[in-house]
Protein backbone atom coordinates (compact mmCIF):
# COMPACT_ATOMS: atom_id res chain seq x y z
CA UNK A 1 0.00 0.00 0.00
CA UNK A 2 2.80 2.44 0.69
CA UNK A 3 4.13 1.95 -2.81
CA UNK A 4 0.75 2.39 -4.13
CA UNK A 5 0.52 5.67 -2.27
CA UNK A 6 3.93 6.74 -3.46
CA UNK A 7 3.02 5.85 -6.97
CA UNK A 8 -0.13 7.78 -6.58
CA UNK A 9 1.78 10.73 -5.18
CA UNK A 10 4.23 10.63 -8.01
CA UNK A 11 1.41 10.52 -10.46
CA UNK A 12 -0.25 13.34 -8.69
CA UNK A 13 2.97 15.29 -8.65
CA UNK A 14 3.42 14.70 -12.31
CA UNK A 15 -0.21 15.65 -12.93
CA UNK A 16 0.33 18.74 -10.89
CA UNK A 17 3.45 19.60 -12.77
CA UNK A 18 1.55 19.07 -16.01
CA UNK A 19 -1.30 21.12 -14.70
CA UNK A 20 1.10 23.79 -13.55
CA UNK A 21 2.73 23.85 -16.92
CA UNK A 22 -0.70 24.01 -18.53
CA UNK A 23 -1.80 26.59 -16.04
CA UNK A 24 1.32 28.61 -16.68
CA UNK A 25 0.65 28.44 -20.35
CA UNK A 26 -3.00 29.28 -19.80
CA UNK A 27 -2.02 31.95 -17.31
CA UNK A 28 0.21 33.48 -19.92
CA UNK A 29 -2.60 33.22 -22.38
CA UNK A 30 -5.00 34.59 -19.79
CA UNK A 31 -2.61 37.42 -19.07
CA UNK A 32 -2.42 38.17 -22.74
CA UNK A 33 -6.15 37.95 -22.98
CA UNK A 34 -6.42 40.12 -19.86
CA UNK A 35 -4.39 42.84 -21.51
CA UNK A 36 -6.71 42.70 -24.50
CA UNK A 37 -9.71 42.78 -22.20
CA UNK A 38 -8.18 45.72 -20.41
CA UNK A 39 -7.95 47.50 -23.72
CA UNK A 40 -11.53 46.55 -24.45
CA UNK A 41 -12.53 47.84 -21.01
CA UNK A 42 -10.71 51.11 -21.63
CA UNK A 43 -12.42 51.39 -25.01
CA UNK A 44 -15.75 50.65 -23.41
CA UNK A 45 -15.11 53.27 -20.77
CA UNK A 46 -14.13 55.73 -23.48
CA UNK A 47 -17.35 54.84 -25.32
CA UNK A 48 -19.27 55.44 -22.10
CA UNK A 49 -17.67 58.85 -21.68
CA UNK A 50 -18.43 59.63 -25.32
CA UNK A 51 -21.99 58.41 -24.83
CA UNK A 52 -22.34 60.72 -21.82
CA UNK A 53 -21.00 63.69 -23.79
CA UNK A 54 -23.16 62.93 -26.82
CA UNK A 55 -26.18 62.41 -24.60
CA UNK A 56 -25.53 65.72 -22.84
CA UNK A 57 -25.17 67.50 -26.19
CA UNK A 58 -28.27 65.85 -27.66
CA UNK A 59 -30.31 66.62 -24.57
CA UNK A 60 -29.00 70.18 -24.52
CA UNK A 61 -29.84 70.60 -28.20
CA UNK A 62 -33.26 69.07 -27.62
CA UNK A 63 -33.86 71.35 -24.61
CA UNK A 64 -32.82 74.39 -26.65
CA UNK A 65 -35.16 73.18 -29.41
CA UNK A 66 -37.97 72.99 -26.83
CA UNK A 67 -37.16 76.49 -25.57
CA UNK A 68 -36.94 77.79 -29.15
CA UNK A 69 -40.24 76.13 -30.01
CA UNK A 70 -41.87 77.70 -26.94
CA UNK A 71 -40.41 81.12 -27.74
CA UNK A 72 -41.22 80.88 -31.46
CA UNK A 73 -44.74 79.69 -30.70
CA UNK A 74 -45.24 82.48 -28.19
CA UNK A 75 -43.98 85.03 -30.76
CA UNK A 76 -46.30 83.67 -33.43
CA UNK A 77 -49.22 83.79 -31.01
CA UNK A 78 -48.27 87.34 -30.00
CA UNK A 79 -48.04 88.43 -33.64
CA UNK A 80 -51.35 86.75 -34.39
CA UNK A 81 -52.93 88.49 -31.38
CA UNK A 82 -51.55 91.80 -32.63
CA UNK A 83 -53.15 91.05 -35.99
CA UNK A 84 -56.43 90.45 -34.17
CA UNK A 85 -56.08 93.81 -32.40
CA UNK A 86 -55.19 95.49 -35.70
CA UNK A 87 -58.15 93.81 -37.39
CA UNK A 88 -60.46 94.94 -34.57
CA UNK A 89 -59.15 98.51 -34.76
CA UNK A 90 -59.38 98.55 -38.56
CA UNK A 91 -62.88 97.11 -38.45
CA UNK A 92 -63.93 99.67 -35.83
CA UNK A 93 -62.44 102.53 -37.87
CA UNK A 94 -64.05 101.24 -41.06
CA UNK A 95 -67.38 100.88 -39.28
CA UNK A 96 -67.10 104.43 -37.90
CA UNK A 97 -66.27 105.75 -41.36
CA UNK A 98 -69.15 103.80 -42.90
CA UNK A 99 -71.51 105.07 -40.19
CA UNK A 100 -70.37 108.62 -40.87
CA UNK A 101 -71.03 108.09 -44.57
CA UNK A 102 -74.51 106.80 -43.79
CA UNK A 103 -75.12 109.78 -41.50
CA UNK A 104 -73.84 112.19 -44.16
CA UNK A 105 -76.03 110.52 -46.79
CA UNK A 106 -79.06 110.76 -44.50
CA UNK A 107 -78.27 114.43 -43.90
CA UNK A 108 -78.07 114.87 -47.68
CA UNK A 109 -81.56 113.40 -47.94
CA UNK A 110 -82.82 115.83 -45.30
CA UNK A 111 -81.07 118.70 -47.10
CA UNK A 112 -82.52 117.60 -50.43
CA UNK A 113 -86.01 117.45 -48.93
CA UNK A 114 -85.58 120.88 -47.35
CA UNK A 115 -84.13 122.38 -50.53
CA UNK A 116 -86.90 120.84 -52.61
CA UNK A 117 -89.50 122.28 -50.22
CA UNK A 118 -87.79 125.69 -50.33
CA UNK A 119 -87.64 125.66 -54.13
CA UNK A 120 -91.25 124.56 -54.42
CA UNK A 121 -92.32 127.22 -51.93
CA UNK A 122 -90.37 129.86 -53.88
CA UNK A 123 -91.86 128.56 -57.13
CA UNK A 124 -95.35 128.71 -55.60
CA UNK A 125 -94.68 132.28 -54.50
CA UNK A 126 -93.52 133.14 -58.01
CA UNK A 127 -96.70 131.63 -59.42
CA UNK A 128 -98.79 133.59 -56.91
CA UNK A 129 -96.90 136.79 -57.72
CA UNK A 130 -97.29 136.15 -61.44
CA UNK A 131 -101.02 135.55 -60.99
CA UNK A 132 -101.31 138.74 -58.97
CA UNK A 133 -99.31 140.66 -61.56
CA UNK A 134 -101.52 139.25 -64.32
CA UNK A 135 -104.66 140.22 -62.40
CA UNK A 136 -103.23 143.73 -61.86
CA UNK A 137 -102.34 144.07 -65.54
CA UNK A 138 -105.79 142.86 -66.54
CA UNK A 139 -107.39 145.43 -64.25
CA UNK A 140 -105.08 148.05 -65.72
CA UNK A 141 -106.06 146.96 -69.22
CA UNK A 142 -109.75 147.13 -68.36
CA UNK A 143 -109.21 150.58 -66.88
CA UNK A 144 -107.28 151.60 -70.00
CA UNK A 145 -110.18 150.36 -72.14
CA UNK A 146 -112.60 152.34 -70.04
CA UNK A 147 -110.31 155.37 -70.26
CA UNK A 148 -110.22 155.01 -74.05
CA UNK A 149 -113.99 154.89 -74.20
CA UNK A 150 -114.16 157.93 -72.00
CA UNK A 151 -111.45 159.62 -74.07
CA UNK A 152 -113.52 159.08 -77.19
CA UNK A 153 -116.55 160.56 -75.45
CA UNK A 154 -114.43 163.47 -74.27
CA UNK A 155 -113.07 163.91 -77.80
CA UNK A 156 -116.61 164.13 -79.14
CA UNK A 157 -117.44 166.66 -76.49
CA UNK A 158 -114.23 168.54 -77.22
CA UNK A 159 -115.12 168.72 -80.93
CA UNK A 160 -118.57 169.96 -80.07
CA UNK A 161 -117.14 172.44 -77.61
CA UNK A 162 -114.62 173.55 -80.21
CA UNK A 163 -117.44 174.11 -82.68
CA UNK A 164 -119.28 176.13 -80.08
CA UNK A 165 -116.22 178.14 -79.26
CA UNK A 166 -115.65 178.85 -82.96
CA UNK A 167 -119.26 179.92 -83.34
CA UNK A 168 -118.93 182.09 -80.24
CA UNK A 169 -115.72 183.56 -81.62
CA UNK A 170 -117.37 184.33 -84.91
CA UNK A 171 -120.25 186.00 -83.10
CA UNK A 172 -117.77 187.88 -80.92
CA UNK A 173 -115.94 188.97 -84.07
CA UNK A 174 -119.19 190.26 -85.63
CA UNK A 175 -119.95 192.00 -82.35
CA UNK A 176 -116.48 193.54 -82.41
CA UNK A 177 -117.06 194.76 -85.96
CA UNK A 178 -120.28 196.41 -84.85
CA UNK A 179 -118.50 197.82 -81.80
CA UNK A 180 -115.87 199.36 -84.07
CA UNK A 181 -118.53 200.89 -86.25
CA UNK A 182 -120.38 202.28 -83.24
CA UNK A 183 -117.16 203.61 -81.73
CA UNK A 184 -116.25 205.19 -85.04
CA UNK A 185 -119.66 206.79 -85.27
CA UNK A 186 -119.40 208.19 -81.77
CA UNK A 187 -115.90 209.44 -82.47
CA UNK A 188 -117.09 211.14 -85.64
CA UNK A 189 -120.04 212.58 -83.87
CA UNK A 190 -117.81 213.94 -81.14
CA UNK A 191 -115.45 215.36 -83.73
CA UNK A 192 -118.38 216.88 -85.65
CA UNK A 193 -119.57 218.73 -82.58
CA UNK A 194 -116.20 220.37 -82.45
CA UNK A 195 -115.58 222.65 -79.60
CA UNK A 196 -118.91 221.79 -78.08
CA UNK A 197 -117.41 218.46 -76.99
CA UNK A 198 -115.04 218.57 -74.16
CA UNK A 199 -111.57 217.27 -74.47
CA UNK A 200 -112.43 214.43 -72.16
CA UNK A 201 -115.34 213.45 -74.34
CA UNK A 202 -113.13 213.55 -77.37
CA UNK A 203 -110.48 211.43 -75.66
CA UNK A 204 -113.07 208.94 -74.38
CA UNK A 205 -114.52 208.62 -77.86
CA UNK A 206 -111.09 208.07 -79.31
CA UNK A 207 -110.25 205.49 -76.60
CA UNK A 208 -113.49 203.65 -77.18
CA UNK A 209 -112.77 203.50 -80.87
CA UNK A 210 -109.18 202.29 -80.28
CA UNK A 211 -110.43 199.62 -77.84
CA UNK A 212 -113.06 198.47 -80.29
CA UNK A 213 -110.45 198.19 -83.05
CA UNK A 214 -108.11 196.23 -80.72
CA UNK A 215 -110.96 193.95 -79.63
CA UNK A 216 -111.87 193.30 -83.25
CA UNK A 217 -108.28 192.48 -84.02
CA UNK A 218 -108.15 190.03 -81.09
CA UNK A 219 -111.48 188.46 -81.99
CA UNK A 220 -110.36 187.95 -85.55
CA UNK A 221 -107.17 186.27 -84.33
CA UNK A 222 -109.17 184.09 -81.91
CA UNK A 223 -111.64 183.19 -84.65
CA UNK A 224 -108.79 182.37 -87.01
CA UNK A 225 -107.07 180.20 -84.43
CA UNK A 226 -110.26 178.39 -83.50
CA UNK A 227 -111.07 177.90 -87.16
CA UNK A 228 -107.62 176.37 -87.75
CA UNK A 229 -107.98 174.22 -84.63
CA UNK A 230 -111.48 173.18 -85.72
CA UNK A 231 -110.21 172.28 -89.16
CA UNK A 232 -107.38 170.24 -87.69
CA UNK A 233 -109.71 168.53 -85.23
CA UNK A 234 -112.22 167.77 -87.91
CA UNK A 235 -109.46 166.31 -90.06
CA UNK A 236 -108.14 164.14 -87.20
CA UNK A 237 -111.57 163.14 -86.02
CA UNK A 238 -112.29 161.53 -82.69
CA UNK A 239 -109.64 158.83 -83.10
CA UNK A 240 -107.00 161.38 -83.95
CA UNK A 241 -107.41 163.46 -80.84
CA UNK A 242 -104.51 163.62 -78.46
CA UNK A 243 -106.68 162.38 -75.60
CA UNK A 244 -107.82 159.34 -77.54
CA UNK A 245 -104.31 158.65 -78.83
CA UNK A 246 -102.90 158.82 -75.32
CA UNK A 247 -105.64 156.49 -74.09
CA UNK A 248 -104.97 154.12 -76.98
CA UNK A 249 -101.27 154.07 -76.16
CA UNK A 250 -102.02 153.34 -72.51
CA UNK A 251 -104.43 150.57 -73.56
CA UNK A 252 -101.85 149.06 -75.94
CA UNK A 253 -99.20 149.18 -73.21
CA UNK A 254 -101.62 147.60 -70.74
CA UNK A 255 -102.49 144.85 -73.24
CA UNK A 256 -98.82 144.21 -73.87
CA UNK A 257 -98.29 144.01 -70.12
CA UNK A 258 -101.15 141.52 -69.87
CA UNK A 259 -99.42 139.38 -72.51
CA UNK A 260 -96.12 139.65 -70.68
CA UNK A 261 -97.74 138.70 -67.39
CA UNK A 262 -99.48 135.74 -69.02
CA UNK A 263 -96.10 134.57 -70.32
CA UNK A 264 -94.55 135.16 -66.90
CA UNK A 265 -97.33 133.13 -65.26
CA UNK A 266 -96.86 130.28 -67.73
CA UNK A 267 -93.11 130.41 -67.11
CA UNK A 268 -93.69 130.40 -63.35
CA UNK A 269 -95.93 127.32 -63.69
CA UNK A 270 -93.30 125.63 -65.87
CA UNK A 271 -90.50 126.45 -63.42
CA UNK A 272 -92.64 125.21 -60.52
CA UNK A 273 -93.17 121.91 -62.33
CA UNK A 274 -89.46 121.70 -63.12
CA UNK A 275 -88.56 122.45 -59.50
CA UNK A 276 -90.91 119.69 -58.35
CA UNK A 277 -89.37 117.23 -60.80
CA UNK A 278 -85.83 118.30 -59.88
CA UNK A 279 -86.64 118.07 -56.18
CA UNK A 280 -88.01 114.56 -56.65
CA UNK A 281 -84.87 113.58 -58.56
CA UNK A 282 -82.58 115.12 -55.95
CA UNK A 283 -84.39 113.34 -53.11
CA UNK A 284 -84.32 110.04 -55.00
CA UNK A 285 -80.59 110.46 -55.71
CA UNK A 286 -79.91 111.28 -52.04
CA UNK A 287 -81.96 108.28 -50.93
CA UNK A 288 -80.03 106.08 -53.37
CA UNK A 289 -76.81 107.33 -51.78
CA UNK A 290 -78.19 106.43 -48.35
CA UNK A 291 -78.99 102.91 -49.58
CA UNK A 292 -75.52 102.60 -51.09
CA UNK A 293 -73.93 103.91 -47.88
CA UNK A 294 -75.95 101.42 -45.84
CA UNK A 295 -74.95 98.58 -48.14
CA UNK A 296 -71.35 99.72 -47.90
CA UNK A 297 -71.64 99.85 -44.11
CA UNK A 298 -73.03 96.30 -44.09
CA UNK A 299 -70.22 95.13 -46.36
CA UNK A 300 -67.70 96.92 -44.17
CA UNK A 301 -69.08 95.24 -41.05
CA UNK A 302 -69.00 91.86 -42.77
CA UNK A 303 -65.47 92.43 -44.04
CA UNK A 304 -64.36 93.57 -40.59
CA UNK A 305 -65.98 90.57 -38.94
CA UNK A 306 -64.31 88.27 -41.45
CA UNK A 307 -60.95 89.95 -40.89
CA UNK A 308 -61.28 89.64 -37.12
CA UNK A 309 -62.43 86.01 -37.41
CA UNK A 310 -59.56 85.26 -39.78
CA UNK A 311 -57.09 86.88 -37.37
CA UNK A 312 -58.61 84.93 -34.48
CA UNK A 313 -58.29 81.72 -36.47
CA UNK A 314 -54.65 82.63 -37.07
CA UNK A 315 -54.24 83.02 -33.30
CA UNK A 316 -55.81 79.61 -32.78
CA UNK A 317 -53.69 78.13 -35.56
CA UNK A 318 -50.58 79.76 -34.15
CA UNK A 319 -51.39 78.37 -30.70
CA UNK A 320 -51.98 74.92 -32.17
CA UNK A 321 -48.83 75.12 -34.27
CA UNK A 322 -46.91 76.31 -31.23
CA UNK A 323 -48.29 73.45 -29.15
CA UNK A 324 -47.43 70.99 -31.89
CA UNK A 325 -43.94 72.45 -32.24
CA UNK A 326 -43.36 72.31 -28.50
CA UNK A 327 -44.77 68.78 -28.40
CA UNK A 328 -42.47 67.71 -31.23
CA UNK A 329 -39.50 69.34 -29.50
CA UNK A 330 -40.43 67.67 -26.22
CA UNK A 331 -40.84 64.36 -28.03
CA UNK A 332 -37.43 64.88 -29.60
CA UNK A 333 -36.07 65.69 -26.13
CA UNK A 334 -37.60 62.49 -24.77
CA UNK A 335 -36.18 60.56 -27.70
CA UNK A 336 -32.79 62.18 -27.12
CA UNK A 337 -32.95 61.19 -23.46
CA UNK A 338 -34.01 57.68 -24.38
CA UNK A 339 -31.30 57.45 -27.04
CA UNK A 340 -28.74 58.81 -24.58
CA UNK A 341 -29.90 56.35 -21.96
CA UNK A 342 -29.67 53.50 -24.48
CA UNK A 343 -26.19 54.65 -25.55
CA UNK A 344 -25.02 54.92 -21.94
CA UNK A 345 -26.60 51.58 -21.01
CA UNK A 346 -24.97 49.95 -24.02
CA UNK A 347 -21.59 51.44 -23.07
CA UNK A 348 -22.10 50.34 -19.48
CA UNK A 349 -22.98 46.83 -20.66
CA UNK A 350 -19.82 46.80 -22.76
CA UNK A 351 -17.81 47.86 -19.68
CA UNK A 352 -19.47 45.17 -17.59
CA UNK A 353 -18.84 42.55 -20.24
CA UNK A 354 -15.20 43.59 -20.61
CA UNK A 355 -14.81 43.59 -16.82
CA UNK A 356 -16.31 40.11 -16.58
CA UNK A 357 -14.12 38.77 -19.34
CA UNK A 358 -11.01 40.24 -17.71
CA UNK A 359 -12.01 38.79 -14.35
CA UNK A 360 -12.64 35.35 -15.95
CA UNK A 361 -9.08 35.16 -17.39
CA UNK A 362 -7.55 35.92 -14.00
CA UNK A 363 -9.66 33.24 -12.29
CA UNK A 364 -8.58 30.56 -14.78
CA UNK A 365 -4.90 31.36 -14.13
CA UNK A 366 -5.48 31.21 -10.38
CA UNK A 367 -7.20 27.82 -10.61
CA UNK A 368 -4.44 26.40 -12.71
CA UNK A 369 -1.79 27.61 -10.23
CA UNK A 370 -3.73 26.18 -7.35
CA UNK A 371 -3.86 22.80 -9.02
CA UNK A 372 -0.10 22.89 -9.57
CA UNK A 373 0.57 23.80 -6.00
CA UNK A 374 -1.69 21.06 -4.78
Amino acid sequence: PAFINIAGALQAQKAAQDASTTASLKGGQAAGQGAGKALQLAGAQQSLATAHRNAAQQISHAQRAVADAVESGAERVRQAQEKVQDAVRSAAEANRSAAQQVKAAQQSVADAVQQAADRQRAAAEQVANAEQSLADSQRTARQAQEDLTQARKDAVLELAELSNRLADAQLSERDAVLSVQEARDRLRATQAVGSKATLLQQQRAQLSYDQAVQRLKEEKAETKNLAAEKKKADKAGVEGSDTVKTAQERLAAAQRNVGDQQKALAKAHQEAAQQQIQGTKDIAAAQAKVSEAQRNAARTQEDGARSVARAQREVTQAAEDSAEGVARAQEQLAQARMSAADSIASAERQIASASQQAAGGVDQAAVAQAKYQA
